[in-house]
């Protein structure tokens, strides 16, 4: 199993990193990084100008998590939205997702978190990261190709970029033995190594 503080450093990084105060954050400090399919490059063009304004216009509606929770109701509806993940999952997890679209709380959050979304500073500092990372991308992932994703392990000192053939942005959905066993093998490397730089 990872080890949980390495796996705890992995979010404080990521999630603070892209908005919520990378300032407190040293990267150098942590153990090791491990990104599944991570979204770490701006949107293309216009689009990188419109998502962040018309996230925050949702976050500031108190009407959207209603209207959008609303709409998993149709679960052809929640279905297709999974489907343009590249991911292929199965009926019970499917109607997990359709439970979790429909809470109003879940939806509201992740507007919240959409609408603080700026990875300008966690991107400054990527070259400088020497902290031991490991960038996973699925070839069949509609949501962040992986060209972006090898794009920016190839910019990072001491990171390693692994594909999972035929997997989607939901990877760790669809066959999460195959997950598990990459983090496994990086984590226990790397501690390892911290072993033998203390001995």
């Amino acid at each position: 199993m990872p080890n949980p503080t390495v796996s705890a450093g992995f979010y404080r990084w990521t999630f603070r990193g892209s908005g919520f105060g990378a300032r407190n954050v040293k990267i150098s400090s942590l153990k090791g990084v491990v990104g599944l399919n991570p979204a770490l490059s701006k949107f293309p063009g216009l689009a990188g100008v419109m998502f962040p304004m018309m996230a925050k216009m949702m976050a500031l509606n108190p009407l959207t998590p209603r209207y959008l929770a609303g709409l998993a109701k149709s679960k052809s509806r929640v279905r297709q939205i999974l489907s343009g993940t590249g991911s292929d999952l199965a009926e019970d997890q499917i109607n997990l997702y359709q439970k979790l679209f429909s809470d109003k709380t879940h939806v509201k959050g992740t507007i919240l978190m959409m609408s603080q979304w700026n990875l300008d500073r966690l991107l400054a500092q990527l070259n400088t990261v020497d902290t031991p990372c490991l960038l996973i991308a699925s070839t069949r992932d509609r949501t962040v190709p992986c060209a972006d994703v090898k794009a920016t392990a190839e910019r990072m000192r001491n990171t390693a970029y692994h594909e999972l053939n035929g997997l989607g942005h939901l990877a760790h959905e669809e066959d999460p033995q195959k997950v598990a066993g990459l983090l496994s093998a990086f984590f226990k490397q790397k501690r390892a190594a911290l072993s033998q730089t203390s001995a």
